[in-house]
């Protein structure tokens, strides 16, 4: 039986399972449903589709319900299989060509188009087959394809925008056709116009082609729509991803294109001008200004004004409010304006007659004239960029007297615009713009020169700005980039500029210096150029090198110069030997000579001197010698990474082999110290057994180096030795030059000399004694640790030799309490205690360097609480015992003859204090990398505290500061009550050391109010709950700093430097209380708070001297001053209050004599600044 008389035959029992069946037959046997149907007569096809029409009206009005779940499940399922099948069959159907659709068909499709709402979502497979088979029926204009898609549109939209697939997007769109049948009016079609909102927010619709053009055809059918969906655009840009903001420009001019009479005047006037008026009106500032969003939507217009009409829209919506903009004195919408009309230039009529246009284009250059004088530099910027634009896309349309008198204004004036690096950039970025026209490249020519001195700017980004316009004059074939930038000024900006300009001069200069396409000699001649131009200049380039080139071709260079210098120095060698055997052979051709005729001696001598010559030309200088040697070495260093892995280890083997044989050879020929100590830090990162002449001879020039040495002298020596390996050698070279000196041994008295019986002299052998250099172990082992090299090979390798040689600066401890406390000084004793200061230094350095944190081999947090207590027990009283003025006492008698006492105390007292400045340092880095615990913490606090009485100078606060700060940032204990308290004593200590002091570090003094400002902002924003505790904590912070500024402000009256007056005055508080205040008066409730504790220090009857009351005044005068007081505080309480206590004070003065002139000047100063401050308040 055939599949068609099959499918009759089935049709006929009117069994939706046995159709089921038979469709799962057919499609396993691969049989095609489309030709089955196409078989059958018009007859057939008619009842078949009446038959199965049947069946589905007869199990849709089957309304019998099981009272078994699991039957009703079954029943439901195969419902569903049999719709699916229906479906099937339906498409077969309509698929077919030239055929009449079977009536029962169509009566078939709108049940199921009935059907589409209500289906569950778990037969969503079911009901997106449906949706095709409708949205077929209506592409295809079927009949009755009116009844049948108002379900499918919903359907699909809905499911765009659940699902949010391209496919969904552009079903969607395939029925776009139906939209114009809804009456957007009717209530009814509420859900639909939400979910056309909702569609100009997803991605999908905003994103596909498919998508814009429905949005857009949607915005121009009705009024209601447009304003819904306009609406929904204004609510999403302000959050919508850059990308976006073109694509929604799209979407309004597809609107706009399809729009016609009423509609197009609403899109326009409601739509577009909309965007426009908020556009000019709209913020500058802020992370996403509203302006730069509104502007890329709008600058998709301005980008279609080939587009017929739209010149002609775009003039007459800006007209009304555009021209007017560009006048007024707010600085944002001048600046709003002028980007817009600048962006959309031309604006013009397309209808307009010529005379009329030329009138309008004459205006808007106006207006530009105009904005290039703006006194706004950000207008001014915009401006000049904008200019450029427009030259380059019309300079065939405009005069060329206007062209020249816009670029006077570019390069004669905005170029060198003083107050704003931004229009300089602007000017230098246009004139680039300008080159992607190739009319403007003669105009530029003799012009761009005038732009050289940019390169030297002041501002990065100017810099930048030229080397960019430097590259795309490269490009330009009529322009040569040198001559706008000589390349000398290219190498002083490769040599001293920022990366980003050094990485873009490299680009610029590559071909010219790193020419590939040339032959070896050609490239080993113009990296001599470089290297002989400039050095500096060229060791940056070839570290940058590396970025231009592969892999293979930088490996091919290094090698090329390593041949050339390897054949250079071995020609230096041969001359050298030459010249070492010309006596002896001198001698014997002058016999040989004598015989000879004149001319032939002649010849000779000139051929002697051609010779000596040509060597003289192929010998290396020095400087060249050093300068190849540097690029091998630099370029090799930026690949040393890439060269590391697995699969290039062949080249990194080509690139040792050479170096290995060059760099031997180079120290046979040169004793530039310069060349030697390169050759060095090369050869260190060579195998030893490559470099045995340099890997041996190391240790040797390290245990002979002269004490005093820079360490420019031996780092790379200590670097190759670590690189190498060798770090044990150096570590035990350094422990034996250091046993002696930390751990002295008790003197023996000297063996009596013992004398010949027969008082003969004898023979002996005298072995010298290894020098031992103390002080260079400890330049040794700073170097080691400040090198990077030197320090990962120490910590990662060598930490059983560290621990040992910290245990043994551990003994430093006692040498430095023994010289405290020994009566007399040493003739050493200056350079000893510094020697002892600079192992104390190094010791604590090492022990964090060393903390185990899997083990207890080390714990330095133990450690260091013991040097705390020794700290506290034997250094502090020292400097409590010490003069404060020492120090000036001793630069003033500098030179002069002084007793032995005082010097020797001021050396103590120095030691002491190095020693308590590297505790503290040492203590705060610990914190800084979470090194520590309670007690650690507790001990230092007290330590700090100890500290703070016991202080002398400003830098001792600076590291107390530090530590306290740290104590703050500590995530395992609260420390903020304790920091409180040891506030008070911080300030005092600042003021004390302030006004005692005239010889303190400004620096020093910045670095202490930066970070009282940073305890002070820390407790406060960490103590904002409210709870009594941190009310109690703010409120005595701010009572500790309360007192510290009028204890300034007293000391300040007291030596009458106190300003008269608030009013034009930058330094109208001291130093401390400006920072302190600073920081109360951040936020309102700081500044409430501090106003309370001003009139509770007044009403408590604290303030009972005229200079206190000075300070009070005076800051009541500075704090009435600032603005933010008179809107969210209330200082007429305070002002009462201080008014009482200035009557009060002068009607009884503290000592009963009013009549001090003393007191009757500061008793004046207060009437008139309290004058002031009444004065402001009314």
């Amino acid at each position: 039986m055939s599949v068609r008389a099959e499918l009759l035959a089935i049709v006929e029992k009117q069994d939706p399972g046995a159709v089921v069946q038979f469709l799962k037959s057919a499609k396993s046997r691969g049989h095609d449903l489309t030709d089955t149907l196409a078989e059958c007569s018009q007859r057939n096809r008619e009842d078949v589709w009446e038959r199965l029409y049947a069946i589905c009206s007869e199990m849709l009005l089957d309304d019998n319900v099981d009272e078994d779940e699991e039957k009703t499940k079954e029943k439901k399922a195969e419902q569903y299989a049999f719709l699916d099948g229906l479906v099937t069959l339906a498409l077969a159907t309509v698929e077919q060509k030239n055929i009449n659709i079977p009536a029962a068909l169509v009566d078939t499709a709108t049940v199921l188009h009935g059907l589409l709402p209500v289906l569950p979502d778990e037969v969503d497979a079911l009901k997106y087959r449906l949706a095709c088979l409708l949205e077929t029926w209506w592409r295809q204009e079927l009949e009755g394809r009116e009844n049948i898609v108002t379900n499918t549109l919903l359907y699909l939209l809905r499911r765009s925008l659940a699902r949010g697939t391209v496919s969904d997007v552009k079903c969607v769109w395939r029925l776009h056709t139906v939209l114009p049948l809804i009456n957007f009016d009717l209530p009814s079609a509420s859900d639909l116009k939400n979910m056309l909102g909702r569609c100009c927010s997803s991605t999908h619709y905003i994103k596909t082609d498919e998508g814009r053009r429905f949005l857009g055809y949607v915005m121009s059918l009705n009024a209601g729509v447009t304003d819904l969906m306009h609406g929904a655009i204004k609510n999403q840009i302000p959050y919508a991803p850059k990308s976006w903001l073109p694509l929604y420009g799209d979407m309004y001019f597809r609107a706009w294109q399809k729009s016609t009479g009423d509609m197009l005047e609403k899109l326009e006037n409601d739509c577009i001008q909309d965007l426009m008026n908020h556009c000019i009106h709209s913020t500058r500032q802020g992370p996403q200004p509203m302006f730069n969003i509104l502007f890329r939507v709008l600058h998709y217009f301005h980008s279609q004004k080939k587009q017929r009409g739209v010149d002609s829209m775009l003039l007459k919506l800006y007209n009304p409010f555009l021209w007017r903009s560009l006048s007024v004195p707010n600085t944002e919408i001048r600046a709003n304006s002028a980007a817009l009309l600048l962006d959309a230039f031309p604006l013009q009529d397309t209808d307009s007659n010529a005379e009329d246009s030329d009138v309008l284009i004459q205006k808007q250059f106006d207006f530009i004239q105009r904005l290039v004088t703006d006194p706004c530099p950000e207008i001014r910027a915009l401006t000049a960029e904008g200019m450029c634009r427009i030259l380059r896309d019309f300079l065939e349309m405009i005069p060329g007297d206007v062209v020249h008198s816009l670029l006077c204004k570019l390069l004669k004036e905005l170029a060198w615009d003083t107050a704003s690096p931004a229009v300089r950039v602007a000017v230098v970025k246009g004139m680039t713009a300008m080159l992607d026209n190739p009319m403007c490249h003669l105009l530029l020519k003799p012009l761009l020169p005038g732009l050289s001195m940019c390169l030297h700017d002041k501002a990065e980004t100017v810099r930048v700005a030229m080397v960019d316009l430097l590259l795309r004059v490269k490009g330009v074939q009529a322009i040569k980039y040198w001559s706008i930038s000589p390349i000398e000024h290219l190498l002083a900006r490769l040599e001293t500029d920022s990366q980003p300009v050094v990485r873009r001069v490299v680009q610029l200069l590559f071909p010219s210096f790193f020419p590939l396409d040339q032959t070896p000699q050609e490239q080993v001649t113009r990296c001599m150029t470089l290297v002989e131009s400039n050095a500096a200049a060229a060791r940056v380039f070839f570290l940058n090198a590396p970025r231009h080139l592969t892999l293979n071709d930088t490996v091919r260079y290094i090698s090329l110069l390593c041949r050339y210098v390897l054949e250079s120095v071995r020609t230096m060698s041969e001359r050298l030997d030459r010249s070492e055997a010309e006596p002896s052979d001198r001698a014997k051709s002058a016999r040989s000579k004598r015989s000879k005729g004149k001319q032939t001696q002649g010849a000779a001598k000139q051929s002697e001197e051609e010779s000596e010559g040509d060597s003289d030309d192929d010998a290396l200088s020095p400087e060249m010698l050093q300068g190849l040697l540097e690029a091998v070495f630099l370029m090799w260093t930026a690949v040393s990474k890439q060269l590391d892995s697995a699969e290039n280890d062949e080249l990194k083997q080509s690139i040792m082999k050479k170096l290995s044989v060059t760099v031997p050879e180079v120290l046979k020929v040169t004793e530039d110290p310069k060349v030697i100590s390169l050759v060095v830090e090369i050869a260190g990162h060579l195998p030893p057994k490559a470099v045995p002449t340099i890997s041996r001879g190391c240790l040797s020039k390290l245990r002979n180096m002269p004490e005093g040495s820079g360490e420019e002298d031996y780092i790379e020596l200590l670097e190759a030795m670590c690189l190498w390996e060798m770090a044990p050698q150096v570590l035990q070279l350094l422990s034996d030059w250091l046993e002696e000196s930390l751990t002295p041994q008790e003197s023996l008295p000297e063996p009596a000399k013992k004398k010949d019986k027969k008082g003969k002299k004898r023979v002996q052998i005298s072995v010298p004694e290894d020098k031992k250099l103390p002080l260079l172990a400890v330049d040794y082992l700073t170097a080691m640790l400040r090198s990077a090299v030197c320090k990962r090979v120490l910590i990662e390798d060598q930490r059983p030799l560290l621990l040992i040689l910290n245990k043994l600066f551990a003994h430093v401890v006692g040498l430095i309490e023994k010289r405290l406390d020994q009566a007399e000084a040493l003739d050493d004793d200056n350079k000893m205690a510094s020697f002892e200061q600079n192992i104390f230094s190094l010791h604590l350095r090492l022990s964090i360097l060393l903390q185990d944190f899997d083990g207890d081999e080390w714990d330095c947090v133990t450690h260091m609480k013991d040097i705390l207590a020794w700290g506290q027990e034997k250094l502090l009283p020292l400097l409590a015992a010490t003069d404060p003025d020492l120090a000036e006492v001793k630069a003033a008698t500098k030179g002069k003859k002084k007793g032995g006492a005082e010097l020797k105390g001021d050396n103590k007292a120095d030691l002491a204090n190095a020693c308590v400045m590297t505790t503290l340092t040492v203590c705060s880095n610990m914190l800084m990398v979470g090194l520590g615990d309670t007690d650690f913490m507790t001990q230092l606090t007290a330590f700090c505290q100890a500290a703070l009485s016991n202080v002398k100078s400003v830098s001792m606060v600076d590291q107390v500061l530090s530590c306290l700060y740290q104590l703050l940032l500590f995530e395992e204990l609260d420390s903020s009550s304790v920091v409180v308290k040891c506030m008070s004593h911080v300030l005092v200590s600042v003021n004390t050391c302030l006004h005692h002091h005239h010889h303190n570090d400004p620096k020093v003094v910045s670095s202490v109010k930066t970070k009282i400002s940073s305890i002070v902002t820390s407790v406060m924003s960490g103590h904002q709950s409210g709870d009594d505790q941190d009310v109690a904590m703010v409120t005595e912070l701010t009572s500790t700093l309360l007192a510290a500024v009028l204890a300034e402000l007293t000391h300040a009256s007291k030596q009458d430097t106190l300003a008269a007056s608030v009013e034009d005055k930058q330094d109208v508080m001291p130093a401390i209380s400006t920072c302190v205040l600073t920081c109360l008066t951040r936020s309102t409730p700081g500044r409430r708070r501090l106003v309370e504790e001003i009139e509770n220090c007044v009403q408590s009857g604290a303030v009972t001297d005229v200079h206190t009351a000075h300070g009070v005044v005076h800051l009541l005068l500075v704090i009435r001053s600032k603005g933010n007081y008179s809107t969210d505080v209330d200082l007429s309480s305070l002002q009462n209050t201080v008014s009482g206590m200035v009557t009060k004070l002068s009607e009884q003065p503290p000592d009963g004599d009013n009549s001090d002139p003393e007191f009757r000047e500061v008793m004046e100063t207060i009437q008139t600044k309290l004058q002031t401050v009444m004065g402001k308040t009314s």
